[in-house]
Formats: C-alpha cells, sequence, structure tokens
C-alpha cells in the first residue's frame, strides 16, 4: 500500500523507526499513568490497584495499540489539514 513511503528516504529501513517511536510513546505516557494513580490514591483515597501488573499490561497495550494507529494516520496523511477530515 506503500503507506511507508516517508521512511523509504531515511539511512535505515522503516522498523527501527517505527518501534522507537513506539517505545518512546510508551516511556513517555507510562510514568503518566503512575503518577496518576499514585495521586488519585494519595489525594482522593482510591484503593491501590490489587492487580497492579494487569494494570500495567493493560496500559500497555493501549498505548502501543493507539500510537500505531496515530502512526498510520500519519504516514498516510499528507497534511494535518487532511487528517481531520
Amino acid at each position: 500500500m506503500n503507506i511507508l513511503r516517508r521512511f523509504k528516504v531515511a539511512p535505515i529501513s522503516p522498523v527501527p523507526i517505527l518501534v522507537a517511536s513506539m517505545i518512546t510513546g510508551w516511556a513517555v505516557f507510562v510514568p503518566v499513568v503512575i503518577v496518576t494513580v499514585g495521586l488519585s490514591c494519595f489525594l482522593y483515597g482510591m484503593a491501590v490497584p490489587a492487580h497492579s501488573v494487569s494494570l500495567f499490561i493493560l496500559v500497555s497495550l493501549g498505548v502501543v495499540a493507539f500510537r500505531a494507529i496515530g502512526l498510520i494516520v500519519a504516514s498516510v496523511v499528507n497534511s494535518p489539514r487532511r487528517a481531520r477530515s
């Protein structure tokens, strides 16, 4: 479908670029989730999640899924104006 045409001019293949973008998106968002859960437990008295590992896995899968959708949209559209319509 030629959706990775913008990455073809890079000196490396598109795979490391896409993987790096997924990892940086994950690394930026997961601490925000940890701070949000921590503050909600501390400030609002929310119970600490009983299954923290499951929550971490769910948040990680969600971040990766939405980041992938964003990368697909960004590689297909030609301008920000086209992304809105």
